[in-house]
């Protein structure tokens, strides 16, 4: 009978290896240090290392151990080289109890502000003491907004623990604290950040966003696999008018995402009115010209004026009536009339051309400014949400452009 209970315990072990042993393997302590950094770069440096904290927390398989020290702390408490290396990499590892980390250097991409920033990014494996993979992601001045960070973070997670491409749905709302429901599930609450939902089946979907004293929001969205959908779902209060459309945004799974819907047409209203307004100001800088330079005819015709009516009598060369160009036979006075009345006609030209070219010119960068602020993040700087106001307005002598609030 033993022969025959020996081979069913070794087949048992084998069985319980083979199930136990991949398990095991795929135990992971992810530790993400602090970045390093240049200087100019601290506070991106910190922001963007807890958006990789949030990103690898949201990934279960990762087993994120909450740690929050900083490279640089950790090095000068092992003793290691101002760059640390692999021995010494190996060492912190261990003593976070961790089986992988991640850290890196956070260095200026551009030499004046606003600053772009290079974020290169290190996956060590501590049991095997080597770096895994390494990523460098550009961050631009204009996309460093929550929403963009995340996005950042997402993509070089993934893409340093080889994850294919995930299907995920991102839900902000403009009200905090409201109940987030997917297909009848509750998957959570809208918060100051996006709700990232990871790893979603493709397919139609039902959202549901509620909160009392607010009206419901629900959106039906179809997402395809590898892809990216951004649902903006505003909350009115009870009794306000829903806005048309959902705010629903599909993205590819690598694409830059999140991106403000095409705002071309203010650029291209802005530039017209503007170069408009500057041509109707040219205009009246031509009749102002004009209206210059008929002060020297007026003087001449003035300097002839004797009482009433002047007339001049003497004829030839050696007279200053002849020599100043006038018919020596004219009316003076009505030389000076009818030049005062051109320097009028001139001079209602010019205020309006001015005060209409400082009108559309007004409105032009009207159209430029809310664009260039439009391309920026849409959450926090949009322009709907800043405290601005521009007003172009007529005077009597030109025209003027308001501008109150701060931005």
């Amino acid at each position: 009978m033993r022969r025959l209970h020996v081979p069913c315990l070794c087949a048992l072990a084998a069985f319980i290896l083979l199930v136990s042993g991949p398990a095991q393997a795929e135990s992971k302590k992810t530790s993400v240090l602090g970045f390093n950094f240049e200087s100019g770069a601290e506070t991106f440096a910190e922001t963007f290392t807890a958006e990789l904290r949030g990103a690898v927390d949201a990934r279960d398989y990762l087993g994120h151990t909450g740690k929050t020290q900083d490279l640089e702390q950790l090095a000068l408490a092992f003793g290691c080289p101002e760059t640390p290396d692999p021995a010494c990499l190996k060492d912190i590892g261990e003593g976070l109890d961790s089986t992988h980390l991640i850290y890196g250097v956070v260095k200026k991409a551009s030499s004046k502000p606003p600053y772009s920033f290079q974020v290169e990014t290190h996956l060590f494996v501590v049991s095997s003491g080597k770096i895994e993979k390494s990523t460098s992601l550009l961050i631009p001045a204009d996309k460093q907004g929550s929403v963009y960070l995340q996005e950042g973070a997402d993509r070089i997670i993934a893409e340093l623990f080889s994850e294919p491409p995930s299907t995920t749905i991102i839900i902000q709302s403009n009200v905090s604290g409201a109940t987030i429901i997917l297909d009848e599930n509750t998957v959570g609450e809208t918060a100051a950040d996006p709700l990232w939902l990871r790893n979603i089946e493709p397919g139609k979907h039902r959202i549901i966003v509620k909160k009392d004293g607010y009206q419901i929001f629900e959106k039906k969205i179809d997402i395809k696999k590898g892809t990216r959908v951004d649902v903006d779902a505003p909350l009115l209060r009870e009794g306000e008018t829903q806005p048309e459309g959902g705010g629903i945004t599909p993205i590819g799974g690598g694409g830059e995402g999140g991106k403000v819907k095409s705002q071309k047409w203010r650029l291209w209203t802005g530039v017209a009115l503007t170069v408009v307004g500057a041509g109707l100001a040219g205009g009246g800088i031509a009749f102002s010209v004009i209206t210059n330079s008929k002060n020297g005819e007026l003087d001449k015709a003035r300097s002839h004026v004797a009482g009433d009516v002047c007339k001049c009598f003497d004829k030839g060369p050696g007279d200053s009536c002849y020599e100043s160009g006038w018919d020596p036979g004219a009316d003076y006075r009505d030389k000076v009339n009818s030049i005062c009345d051109k320097q009028s006609t001139y001079m209602a030209g010019q205020i309006a051309l001015y005060s209409a070219g400082a009108v559309v010119g007004g409105v032009g960068l009207y159209f430029l400014i809310d664009y260039m602020l439009n391309r920026r993040e849409k959450k926090t700087e949009d322009i709907g949400s800043l405290p601005i106001n521009l007003v172009p307005s007529l005077t009597p002598t030109g025209g003027a452009l308001s501008i109150t609030g701060s931005f």
